[in-house]
């Protein structure tokens, strides 16, 4: 007997985030939909960007921007947002905007008459903005994902709270609330790798999503970021799986409850046994007493009477080598009447400030107090504690013997932000010991929901972090596995596919202090130091 689920679909019109307004319920104009959120490999640790795809029944022409009939509000931007009911708990499982693009009305009067509607997460709006940030210090790698999110300004689909400058945050004390700050749209754990430094060595113009990517990365094997079906972004260090294997499983499936051909299973493709891990090291010039220089603008900056003008300076010290600094101020200046240098010394009536202070850059605004045009002359600087980065250092860890029996299977880490040779020791050969020997892994598994209240009821519980418990006759495949992605296929009331990304369990028992019970044995015997 088929089960089905209750499915409401809405799309905020007006940008009041309520979702109750006139026709922003959609539920009764959906033909099928597609939803993704987290990764799409096992070993990812930054998703990808959280999407969904709806088909709406167009016939009345409602879904169609530049028709007559077309509603008001529907537009690129506006938050789509999917919930489900089944047997009496509802639940969220997407929210986002539609994307640039992203309203497609079939055209003609006697075809399919629907409109294709596509919408995306946070992920996908940070690719394309560049970041700033000052350099942060020995901070954990939570704190540098949080000063990232402060820097860029673009928030999460689950803020529900009234935030200066964000669209739709118009009303305060009317539909929105204030909101307490980052903590109402993130959960991020604390990290269990402090960076030495980061925002020295990006690249100018780094985006947000290409530096979030470095950070997780430097986190470790088995980190996870994430945007959630609330919004939230959510943020599991290297060491999260090891307190959940202390609780019992979330959920069991067995072979009956697979969908026919729908476990992605192998043996023996992953196998590591030589890992190179690529890390930065640096040194750090002048102090917070003595600063040195470093960088300069390469041309003549010209400031009108009773106007500013402001200069962005990037780093170089002319050594070719990445030059990032930190407690960054106005070094040297010099100002005259005439562009070469000639003429008056105005230098005196005019000031300087720093108003944007990065780890490889800084913007500087010059104002001339002056009657007459100053010109800013080549060579003036910043200056601050300068960190220099020599380039690229590699650590590498190989098992012979798993060599001589699989043949070489390497694996290469590029982290930039790392720069501690005994913490990349540890990752080479974490991995090395975890994957040198050939295994069995699921990678993916599908399930048809509507086959039973038991399959409906997990499809629409379990969600990314959760642990279930899988074998499957055929393969002999059985273990346990943490779901890192899932996949959402609608058609109509009646067919609802979910496939799971699967990253196995076995793989997240690495000994660390504070472990307790049967099931954690002695480091040295049947585990290992976690790193």
């Amino acid at each position: 007997m088929s089960v089905q689920a209750t499915y409401d679909v809405r799309i905020d019109l007006n940008g009041s985030r309520v979702f109750s307004d006139a026709n922003e319920n959609v539920s009764d104009d959906w033909k099928r939909m597609t939803w993704r959120l987290g990764v799409g490999k096992p070993f990812d640790a930054l998703a990808r960007a959280a999407s969904c795809e709806i088909v709406l029944n167009n016939a009345d022409g409602r879904f169609s921007p530049e028709h007559g009939s077309g509603l008001a509000g529907f537009r690129p931007g506006a938050l789509v947002r999917i919930r489900t009911t089944y047997d009496g708990a509802t639940r969220q499982h997407f929210i986002g905007w539609i994307a640039p693009g992203g309203i497609r009305p079939a055209p003609g009067t006697r075809g399919k008459r629907e409109t294709v509607v596509q919408a995306q997460g946070w992920l996908s709006r940070i690719q394309d903005v560049e970041v700033t940030l000052e350099v942060q210090e020995g901070k954990r790698t939570d704190e540098v994902i949080l000063a990232l999110m402060q820097a860029a300004n673009v928030y999460p689909p689950g803020t529900m709270g009234w935030l200066l400058g964000l669209p739709g945050s118009t009303s305060l004390g009317e539909t929105t609330r204030l909101s307490t700050g980052f903590s109402d749209f993130t959960d991020l754990d604390a990290g269990a790798t402090i960076l030495n430094y980061a925002g020295d060595n990006w690249e100018e113009g780094v985006s947000v999503y290409g530096a979030l990517r470095d950070v997780v990365a430097a986190e470790g094997e088995g980190a996870l970021l994430y945007v959630d079906r609330e919004g939230k972004l959510i943020f599991r260090s290297r060491h999260w799986p090891h307190g959940d294997m202390y609780n019992a499983g979330d959920a069991t499936l067995t072979q009956s409850d697979i969908k026919e051909g729908g476990l992605d299973y192998g043996y023996g493709g992953r196998i590591v046994n030589d890992v190179t891990v690529g890390l930065r090291p640096r040194t750090v010039t002048g102090s917070e007493s003595s600063k040195v220089t470093l960088g300069t603008i390469d041309r003549a900056l010209r400031v009108d009477p009773g106007e500013s003008e402001t200069t962005r300076i990037r780093y170089d010290d002319g050594s070719g080598e990445r030059i990032g600094g930190k407690s960054v101020e106005i070094g040297d200046y010099t100002a005259t009447a005439n562009q070469d240098g000639s003429g008056a010394d105005l230098t005196s009536q005019v000031s300087a400030a720093i108003t944007e202070e990065g780890g490889t850059s800084a913007t500087v605004e010059f104002t001339n107090g002056s009657s007459r045009p100053a010109f800013i002359q080549p060579g003036a600087s910043v200056k601050g504690v300068k960190i220099t980065d020599f380039g690229k250092q590699e650590i590498t860890h190989a098992d012979e013997d798993s060599i001589l029996a699989y043949g070489r299977q390497k694996e290469c880490l590029q982290l930039s932000l790392l720069d501690d040779t005994r913490f990349a020791e540890s990752l080479a050969e974490g991995l090395v010991y975890l994957r040198k020997e050939p295994m069995g892994e699921i990678a993916a598994v599908t399930m048809v929901a509507n086959k039973s209240d038991s399959l409906m009821q997990q499809a629409l519980a379990r969600t990314i972090g959760d642990r279930i418990q899988l074998s499957e006759g055929q393969t002999g495949a059985s273990g346990e596995y943490f779901i890192v992605g899932e996949q959402h296929q609608v058609n109509g009331q009646r067919h609802h596919l979910v496939t799971w990304t699967l990253r196995p369990a076995f793989e997240t028992l690495l000994w660390v202090f504070g472990g307790v019970g049967d099931d954690y044995p002695g480091l040295g015997e049947e585990t290992r130091l976690g790193f």
